[in-house]
Protein backbone atom coordinates (compact mmCIF):
# COMPACT_ATOMS: atom_id res chain seq x y z
CA UNK A 1 0.00 0.00 0.00
CA UNK A 2 2.52 2.52 0.53
CA UNK A 3 3.91 1.98 -2.99
CA UNK A 4 0.46 2.96 -4.30
CA UNK A 5 0.33 6.22 -2.11
CA UNK A 6 3.91 7.35 -3.25
CA UNK A 7 2.95 6.57 -6.79
CA UNK A 8 -0.25 8.68 -6.53
CA UNK A 9 2.07 12.07 -4.98
CA UNK A 10 4.35 11.61 -7.42
CA UNK A 11 1.72 11.46 -10.17
CA UNK A 12 0.06 14.65 -8.68
CA UNK A 13 3.25 16.63 -8.60
CA UNK A 14 4.17 15.71 -12.01
CA UNK A 15 0.97 16.73 -13.37
CA UNK A 16 1.00 20.51 -11.12
CA UNK A 17 4.51 21.15 -12.88
CA UNK A 18 2.82 20.20 -16.00
CA UNK A 19 0.68 22.71 -16.22
CA UNK A 20 2.41 25.54 -14.36
CA UNK A 21 4.61 24.76 -17.72
CA UNK A 22 2.06 24.76 -20.40
CA UNK A 23 0.78 28.01 -18.80
CA UNK A 24 4.26 29.92 -18.62
CA UNK A 25 4.32 28.30 -22.74
CA UNK A 26 1.10 30.06 -23.42
CA UNK A 27 2.59 33.41 -21.24
CA UNK A 28 5.65 33.03 -23.80
CA UNK A 29 3.47 33.28 -27.26
CA UNK A 30 5.88 34.51 -29.99
CA UNK A 31 4.48 36.06 -32.64
CA UNK A 32 6.40 36.60 -36.56
CA UNK A 33 7.13 40.54 -36.74
CA UNK A 34 6.12 40.75 -40.46
CA UNK A 35 2.72 38.70 -40.70
CA UNK A 36 1.75 38.54 -37.14
CA UNK A 37 1.20 35.07 -36.76
CA UNK A 38 1.91 32.73 -34.05
CA UNK A 39 5.29 31.65 -34.35
CA UNK A 40 5.97 27.59 -33.48
CA UNK A 41 9.03 27.24 -35.55
CA UNK A 42 11.42 30.86 -34.70
CA UNK A 43 13.81 32.01 -37.38
CA UNK A 44 15.72 34.76 -36.55
CA UNK A 45 15.70 37.30 -38.86
CA UNK A 46 17.58 40.66 -39.33
CA UNK A 47 19.04 42.78 -36.34
CA UNK A 48 17.13 45.39 -34.87
CA UNK A 49 18.44 48.54 -33.15
CA UNK A 50 17.84 47.26 -29.43
CA UNK A 51 20.41 44.49 -30.60
CA UNK A 52 17.21 41.87 -30.75
CA UNK A 53 17.33 39.96 -33.90
CA UNK A 54 14.00 39.85 -35.70
CA UNK A 55 11.36 36.84 -34.81
CA UNK A 56 10.17 35.26 -37.50
CA UNK A 57 7.63 32.27 -38.68
CA UNK A 58 9.02 29.85 -40.59
CA UNK A 59 7.24 31.29 -44.00
CA UNK A 60 8.40 34.88 -43.79
CA UNK A 61 11.66 33.42 -42.24
CA UNK A 62 12.30 31.56 -45.59
CA UNK A 63 11.78 34.29 -47.92
CA UNK A 64 14.47 35.97 -45.54
CA UNK A 65 16.94 33.42 -45.99
CA UNK A 66 16.47 33.31 -50.03
CA UNK A 67 17.19 36.58 -49.88
CA UNK A 68 14.15 37.51 -51.52
CA UNK A 69 12.17 39.01 -48.49
CA UNK A 70 12.26 42.77 -49.56
CA UNK A 71 11.13 41.86 -53.06
CA UNK A 72 8.42 39.93 -51.57
CA UNK A 73 6.76 41.70 -49.11
CA UNK A 74 8.11 45.55 -49.64
CA UNK A 75 7.90 45.34 -53.35
CA UNK A 76 4.94 47.83 -53.75
CA UNK A 77 6.13 50.44 -50.31
CA UNK A 78 5.70 53.99 -50.97
CA UNK A 79 8.10 56.54 -49.46
CA UNK A 80 11.36 56.23 -47.97
CA UNK A 81 12.33 52.82 -47.28
CA UNK A 82 15.49 51.99 -45.60
CA UNK A 83 16.69 48.75 -45.46
CA UNK A 84 19.84 47.31 -43.41
CA UNK A 85 19.11 43.30 -45.18
CA UNK A 86 19.04 44.37 -49.24
CA UNK A 87 21.19 47.86 -48.66
CA UNK A 88 19.09 49.87 -50.82
CA UNK A 89 17.24 53.36 -50.26
CA UNK A 90 14.22 53.97 -52.16
CA UNK A 91 12.10 57.27 -52.56
CA UNK A 92 8.69 56.85 -54.70
CA UNK A 93 7.19 59.94 -55.79
CA UNK A 94 3.69 59.74 -56.01
CA UNK A 95 2.22 62.48 -58.29
CA UNK A 96 -1.34 63.93 -58.67
CA UNK A 97 -1.79 65.01 -62.33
Amino acid sequence: MASSSSSSSFSSSSASSSSSSSSSSTANKLTCMQCKSDITNLVNGWPLRDGNLAQLCHRCGYFYEKGIFCETFHRHSAGWLECAICLTVRLEFLFVG
